[in-house]
């Protein structure tokens, strides 16, 4: 097995944590320019509804979704939860 590569017991219980399996793949991905195992694209995919429900459940209102600009159309306090307040310097362009 060569690096960045894992097995399939990797997600069995008790054995080595998936998340750090994954980041180990993605970094040397960014090394060698190869697709993750795992790709990125679909994990935002997968795990969007999740957010959905966190935003809706934390501004307490119903969330509509412009999923072409990514942002919550119908609740301020919703969207102000989707980009975090980054701490100086810190900040997304």
């Amino acid at each position: 097995m060569t690096e960045g590569e894992f097995e399939p017991e990797d997600h069995r219980p008790g054995t080595t944590n998936p998340r750090v399996t994954h980041m180990r793949d993605f970094l040397a991905c960014v090394a060698n320019r190869e697709q993750p195992i795992y790709n990125p694209d679909e994990a935002h995919y997968a795990t969007l509804v999740s957010h959905l429900g966190n935003l809706a459940y934390r501004s307490g209102a119903e969330v509509q979704w412009d999923a072409e600009n990514e942002r919550a159309t119908n609740n301020p306090d919703a969207d102000a939860l989707v980009t975090p307040e980054y701490r100086a310097p810190w900040k997304l362009p």
